[in-house]
């Protein structure tokens, strides 16, 4: 295991719990961000902002909206 995964790992399974418990789908991007930019993992990060895309709801905050934005222009261009 890498020292990067090990590091990120606890927090990985923190936000699935979370999630599991809440069902907020922002904790599905924070695990997305996690693979992408600290794992450099784009096929697992692309996965859970696909979940995220997909657990959206449009009553959501104005910076949720924002990551919708963002994050459904760069999975449609992988």
């Amino acid at each position: 295991m890498s020292l990067a995964l090990g590091k990120y790992k606890p927090a990985i399974a923190n936000l699935d719990t979370a999630y599991y418990l809440f069902h907020q789908p922002l904790r599905q991007y924070s695990i997305g961000r996690i693979y992408d930019a600290h794992l450099k993992n784009e096929t697992a990060a692309t996965r859970y902002y696909r979940k995220y895309l997909q657990l959206y709801k449009s009553d959501a905050s104005e910076e949720e909206k924002e990551i919708f934005k963002y994050l459904k222009s760069r999975v449609k261009n992988n």
